[in-house]
């Protein structure tokens, strides 16, 4: 029975977590393993970053948590398959 439980209430933290990410929350990108950490310059004056602002790109969305951190996701969508593999 305990199981279930856990089995359960991870089902719905998965999906919370996916609300988190889809709205960008800050919380939810501390949770985890890092997967990509990487520092580049950003071509705006620092005083034109507006933290916690939503921008929107051709690929995804960004916002500034803060002038040092910016946190990413692309665009999602419904129906994609992801291989390890060229499809043609």
């Amino acid at each position: 029975m305990g199981g279930w439980i856990v089995c359960v209430l991870s089902w719905f933290y998965g999906i919370y977590e996916g609300i988190m990410i889809y709205l960008l929350n800050s919380s939810s990108f501390k949770n985890g393993k890092v997967v990509l950490k990487s520092s580049e310059p950003i071509p705006l004056n620092q005083s034109a970053i507006q933290v916690d602002r939503v921008y929107k790109t051709r690929n995804g969305k960004f916002k500034f948590v803060n002038r040092q951190e910016c946190l990413f996701r692309s665009k999602f969508k419904l129906f994609v398959l992801h291989t390890p593999f060229f499809i043609k």
